[in-house]
């Protein structure tokens, strides 16, 4: 989701010419039934309990499904990661320090069963090792040799150390973002690789 949000920056040409602070986290709890709506081809998930409002990107078109399927208007417990950063020197007319937050679900329950945790690998049910991954920007074209990315997606999602940052990249872009790697997913990503060059032979 983190790599979808870059990219929806990227589009929209969003540019700061001041160095944001390392960011901090806070999470947030709220039960809201799921409502997506489509914007510039993109789907939103908004989520709503007349306390709290929240609106994140959550899938690229109607037929993707986001991080988790769920039911449009059904309820869930949504637990949200917000990230924070201040800009230095940037302030609003207030006087108060001027912040961007992007907002993640990480965690989705529903009757008390989780269905979706950020820090459990979906395929594999094992819990992953968090990392501080290196962002490549640029376009990036996996070799003959790599899966391609409907297979990873199924059999090893978590097996890389490296995040993707799109096309638009400047002095302000990060370097590091936090990820999840699932060792289970690199031992199938490296029995793919074998498999895949036997058959070449």
């Amino acid at each position: 989701m983190k790599k979808f949000i870059q990219l929806l920056a990227c589009s929209a040409c969003v540019q700061l010419s001041v160095h944001a602070t390392d960011p901090f986290y806070q999470t947030a709890a709220i039960t809201a039934p799921a409502k997506f709506e489509e914007r510039d081809s993109f789907i939103w998930l908004v989520l709503d309990d007349a306390k709290r409002h929240y609106e994140m990107p959550w899938a690229t078109s109607p037929r993707d499904l986001g991080i988790v399927a769920l039911e449009s208007n059904r309820v869930y417990n949504f637990t949200i990661e917000q990230e924070i950063k201040e800009l230095p020197g940037v302030k609003w007319p207030s006087g108060s320090a001027f912040t961007m937050t992007n907002e993640t679900v990480v965690k989705v329950q529903m009757g008390g069963k989780t269905i979706y945790d950020h820090e459990m690998c979906e395929v594999h049910k094992a819990r992953m090792e968090p990392k501080v991954a290196f962002i490549a920007y640029g376009l990036v074209k996996p070799g003959p040799d790599e899966p391609p990315y409907q297979t990873a997606n199924q059999l090893f999602p978590h097996f890389r150390e490296i995040l993707y940052g799109g096309c638009c990249h400047s002095s302000d872009s990060p370097g590091t973002d936090r990820i999840y790697v699932c060792n289970e997913c690199k031992a199938a990503y490296q029995k793919w690789k074998d498999a895949h060059k036997q058959s070449t032979k």
